[in-house]
């Protein structure tokens, strides 16, 4: 028999401008098997002539479709060594720097959405840090801070909520309540592991 897996090869050829940190949806690359599948008695389907009345034959199609989702990200250059942020936790370069909440007064529930948005990837970039084990001290400090905002949040989103009725305040309070939970697993984990490594 053959030694070596029987393998088949589709090639798709075709050019596109992406921009970065968008996703491009490529599909069409389509397989169908037909197969048949035999039903029949023992013994008696064997008989010359007769067998063929307990048997029978009931072909199928299968219709395969391979979809791939490709997003490209265009990484900054550097000279050589580690990266001063994990490349794959880069923010996009559109949003900008993350508005910071500082629970003043005159802020809104509108800006603590603003806060929320690239927050995640900022746990990101600490949490992959300290797997490549560059994280140190700032980081802590950086993990207490977030989870400080995070409180702010939580704490205006509860008063507008109670004067005004916010629409969305459920998701909100949901959203902010697992990244509090993440920021203090993370900081946990840090902790310990700067421990460790001072040890």
């Amino acid at each position: 028999g053959n030694d070596y897996p029987v393998t088949s090869k589709r090639i798709f050829n075709y050019q596109v401008i992406v921009k970065s940190g968008y996703t491009l949806a490529v599909g069409g690359l389509e397989e169908t098997v037909d197969t048949t599948s035999v039903s029949k008695v023992p013994g008696v389907s064997s008989i010359p002539f007769f067998g063929m009345a307990f048997a029978s034959k009931s072909p199928a199609r299968n219709n395969r479709t391979l979809m791939m989702f490709i997003t490209p990200t265009i990484l900054k250059g550097y000279a050589g060594g580690l990266a001063d942020s994990p490349d794959h936790a880069v923010r996009n370069a559109d949003q900008g720097p993350r508005y910071v909440f500082r629970g003043q007064p005159n802020e809104t529930v509108a800006d603590v959405r603003r806060a929320l948005v690239g927050l995640n990837d900022e746990i990101d970039v600490i949490v992959t840090r300290s797997r490549e084990g560059r994280a140190s001290e700032t980081d802590l400090s950086r993990l207490d801070l977030l989870g400080n905002e995070l409180r702010l949040m939580d704490v205006a989103v509860r008063q507008k909520d109670a004067a005004n009725n916010v629409p969305d305040s459920k998701y909100l309070k949901s959203t902010i309540s697992n990244l509090l939970q993440r920021v203090s697993d993370k900081r946990k984990e840090l902790k310990d592991s700067l421990s460790f490594a001072g040890a």
